[in-house]
């Protein structure tokens, strides 16, 4: 993770020092010290990301703005460069943050999680941003001290646009930037859930097989309460089934089967099981963000589908090595 260290240099200036020598520039002594004041909380941020702790995006750009508006370029200047003029430098005040500039626009078709401590996952960045080009991570102090003083065009920055640290497998601690994409519909769709299209969240490829089912149920939830205003109805249990984008076809057949029969087959892969599975990181699930998930409820507090034969060997291979 790279942080908005200042430049490497051996010395910097002192507040005293910067107005002595640049008493001509600096306009607004408040303005330097906030830059070195903020400049030292950057300093002191974790070199390590630990597992559970918050990161918060903060735009590369609006950072490069605020430092030569609090004159963090004169405090970090090597002393001994004499081909860098800053009082050439323009300077502006950098106004209220805008996080959304590094995210997707929310889609009509995504269910948003309205947990206040999932609410981040609401949000994807957009492809080809860079960690140090055009966002950096900062800790919640640093943004929180930004926030104060210049505001955010943006609502709730500090739910929204954050991730948080994960420990992997080896062993390493990292902040996942992108989140994937579970397409799914739920049936019955034809007589209850009514999807027109399918519909979509975001989870963290670091969740377990069963915090995907606890999310697709709440979220499952949300959207018969709040977008259907189907309030007779509160589901418990759900299971997923993936099914891959050249069998999409097949999602009707199976919605079908579900309200005709007790027991039917269809021709999708299970992401369920024993414990073992349960414990399985979403990142282990074989999957492409075209894929389908189906998200089957209980009929008569029993599950009806089960998986066709011939595609039993073909499941175990959902599980990427």
């Amino acid at each position: 993770m790279s942080q908005p260290d200042p430049q490497n240099v051996s010395a910097y200036l002192s507040f005293e020092q910067v107005l002595e020598q640049f008493g001509d520039l600096i306009q607004d002594p408040e303005r330097l010290s906030e830059g070195m004041e903020v400049r030292e909380l950057l300093r002191q941020m974790p070199t390590r990301i630990e597992a559970g702790t918050e990161w918060f995006f903060l735009p590369k750009p609006w950072l490069d703005v605020w430092e030569r508006w609090c004159y963090v370029d004169v405090v970090t200047c090597p002393l001994d460069d004499a081909s860098i003029d800053i009082r050439r430098v323009e300077r502006k005040n950098p106004s209220k943050i805008t996080f959304s500039s590094l995210f997707c626009a929310h889609e009509d078709n995504q269910i948003m999680e309205q947990q206040l401590k999932f609410k981040w996952q609401n949000w994807q960045i957009k492809d080809g941003l860079r960690e140090g080009v055009d966002f950096v991570f900062v800790t919640k102090v640093v943004l929180t001290r930004l926030l104060d003083n210049y505001g955010s065009t943006d609502s709730e920055p500090l739910l929204n646009f954050k991730r948080v640290g994960v420990e992997q497998d080896d062993g390493e601690v990292v902040c996942e930037v992108k989140l994937r994409k579970i397409n799914f519909v739920a049936v019955p769709n034809k007589t209850r859930f009514k999807m027109r299209q399918p519909w979509f969240f975001f989870v963290p490829k670091s969740d377990s097989v069963a915090e995907l089912e606890k999310k697709a149920c709440r979220l499952l939830n949300y959207y018969l309460y709040s977008i259907l205003k189907d309030k007779t109805l509160i589901l418990h249990k759900c299971r997923l089934w993936r099914m891959p984008s050249t069998l999409i076809e097949n999602v009707g057949a199976a919605d079908k089967k579900f309200i005709s029969f007790t027991h039917a087959e269809i021709e999708a892969f299970p992401i369920f099981g024993n414990e073992q599975q349960l414990r399985l990181k979403v990142d282990d699930l074989n999957f492409v963000d075209e894929d389908l998930f189906l998200l089957e409820t209980q009929k008569d507090g029993k599950y009806v589908f089960s998986q066709k034969d011939g595609n039993s060997e073909e499941s175990k291979s959902q599980i990427a090595a």
